[in-house]
């Protein structure tokens, strides 16, 4: 049977280096489950390894800017998994698929995805994924108006991470609630959060929104009135590591973000330099949020 070590280093090569070796290693695991006729035996996570890696990849796909692609691969293997019957495989698949829109910040498809996964975790007792859904459903509430209800949610998604010493995407769920922090005027406490993912990112080997972190901790700092040549810096550190990563979504957000600053401090020139070229490399996912807000900053300098 076709082990899923290939599988593995596509994960690490997401984690850990560039995006482009990921995509290369997850092309490779695709291949050779065709090659070998296994792609829907029962491998190392007790998944059927073909539509698992699908929505692995999807999420690569997505941070290299291939927005298209990425929606492609996750209605293939949100297809494949529903259609194999195997619940292991749908949790899977269903909450990577839920992960890629949520940091597309589409709010109303990880509420789709995550309730699926919810009468999942019900009907069969996978009680494993219920930290999942916790985090899913609680950053949807925040991002639609139900801040209380969300953090709520949020808090006990990490009461269960920590029963079951779980750590598997905590620097994203923390970057995000940060995020979140930030919008409510929680500066301090979003802070905190930032630092809590840094260290779980450098204990973990989860740097694959580094990027993000920094992006959002410039953010924290810009509504505590900061220097402006603080601020600047951890964008450009933000950015550094998202042309290093080759995560072109998460370049496109912190230029965007960056752009903006300069935009509202009259440095115009300066930031159309930024922000279009960056804009102008996506080929596709020109009406998800981050391509749409890109737009409409370049479209207020003209």
């Amino acid at each position: 049977m076709f082990r899923l070590s290939p599988k593995g280093s596509g994960i690490t090569g997401r984690c850990r280096a560039g995006l482009v070796v990921a995509r290369e290693r997850f092309l490779e695991v695709i291949d050779a489950f065709e090659r070998e006729g296994t792609a829907t035996t029962l491998g190392d996570y007790l998944t059927i390894p073909r539509p698992t890696t699908l929505a692995q990849y999807s999420i690569a796909a997505q941070q290299l800017g291939r927005l298209d692609e990425a929606e492609e691969l996750c209605v293939r293997s949100l297809r494949e998994a529903r259609e194999s019957g195997h619940d292991l495989t749908s949790c899977y698949a269903i909450y990577h698929c839920a992960m890629k829109a949520m940091v597309e910040q589409d709010p109303a498809t990880v509420f789709s995805l995550a309730e699926e996964l919810v009468e999942i975790v019900n009907r069969h007792h996978v009680f494993y994924w219920e930290c999942f859904t916790e985090a899913l459903l609680g950053w949807a509430s925040a991002r639609t108006g139900a801040v209380d209800k969300g953090l709520a949610r949020l808090q006990r998604s990490w009461e269960i991470r920590d029963r079951m010493q779980t750590r598997i995407w905590s620097p994203y769920f923390l970057i995000s609630e940060a995020e979140i922090l930030i919008q409510n005027q929680r500066n301090d406490e979003a802070i905190a959060l930032l630092d809590r993912a840094a260290a779980e990112a450098d204990a973990t080997g989860q740097h694959y929104k580094e990027a993000e972190g920094f992006r959002v901790r410039a953010c924290a700092r810009l509504s505590q009135g900061a220097p402006l040549a603080e601020v600047e810096a951890l964008f450009q550190r933000g950015l550094a590591t998202a042309r290093r990563q080759n995560a072109r979504l998460l370049e496109l957000r912190t230029a965007t973000s960056l752009a903006r600053v300069w935009r509202d401090v009259g440095r115009l020139d300066d930031a159309r330099t930024l922000l279009a070229p960056t804009y102008g490399g996506f080929t596709s996912g020109h009406d998800t949020v981050d391509l749409t807000q890109a737009r409409a900053v370049l479209d207020g300098m003209r």
